[in-house]
């Protein structure tokens, strides 16, 4: 299901759980407001599902988005996804998650923070 607030994410329905998908393309990579690549992070920052799990596990300890229900994530190397039972959890974590990469200030704390997060 597509929809213009949260793209380039997509949400997908199953039968009793939503899962927010966004594929590791170069839609994926403008939500970024700096380039990885041109800061100096202990680790660095790859466009694979599993450095994006470890990149939203460290907004959601910043606590800047409240999650009603439990989070659970299955990404892949060329896709991020987390799933939760509640819809509108996902949705406002999409819509809150894109504008914290569209902050410069607060898109570099969470590259600097997020390889302490990957498993």
């Amino acid at each position: 299901m597509r929809n213009k607030c949260i793209e380039p994410f997509r949400l997908l329905h199953h039968t009793d759980s939503w899962s927010l998908l966004l594929e590791m393309d170069d839609d994926a990579q403008k939500l970024f407001s700096v380039n990885p690549d041109e800061l100096e992070l202990e680790e660095d920052f790859e466009l694979d599902g599993y450095y994006w799990d470890a990149l939203v596990k460290c907004y959601l300890d910043t606590g800047q988005v409240a999650m009603t229900d439990e989070v659970h994530f299955d990404s892949e190397s060329s896709m991020f996804c987390i799933y939760s039972s509640n819809e509108s959890d996902l949705r406002l974590f999409a819509q809150s998650f894109k504008e914290a990469c569209a902050n410069p200030l607060c898109l570099e704390e969470m590259l600097r923070g997020f390889g302490e997060y990957l498993d």
